[in-house]
């Protein structure tokens, strides 16, 4: 039971080494949608791995180069700030569910406060949906 219960905290040291940059989130978050870098290619009209673009947040397709992007679809699609900064506000809103200030997010990610509230409202959305 004690070893459950050491696997529950998560630490501002562990995110630190899990998710050290913008390219650590966004690998996360492809993985997410397209396990293993697979997904169905629109242009191949197959399954086919796809491979990171250099200086993008998107993904070629190893056939025809045809590009799919992860971030579409979601809360951080045409967002201009950093997703390591997402991954934090996620990071400190997720233990306390909803209740963190938008003051001390912005605090604690060193943002204004409009991103820190347009950020926290949008997760809190997300939140209330599961």
């Amino acid at each position: 039971m004690k070893q459950a219960l050491k696997n529950i905290h998560y630490t501002q040291m562990q995110f630190d080494a899990e998710f050290p940059n913008d390219d650590a989130c966004l690998e996360r978050i492809k993985e997410m949608r397209f396990p293993g870098g697979i997904a169905n290619c629109e242009k191949c009209e197959q399954h086919r791995k796809h491979y990171r673009v250099r200086g993008r947040t998107a993904y070629a397709c190893d056939h025809c180069g045809n590009h799919i992007y992860p971030l579409a679809g979601t809360i951080f699609e045409k967002s201009t700030t950093s997703l390591r900064v997402w991954f934090r506000t996620m990071y400190l809103i997720g233990p306390t569910g909803s209740g963190i200030s938008v003051k001390e997010v912005q605090r604690q990610t060193n943002v204004t406060y409009k991103t820190a509230w347009r950020m926290t409202t949008r997760i809190r959305a997300l939140l209330r949906q599961i």
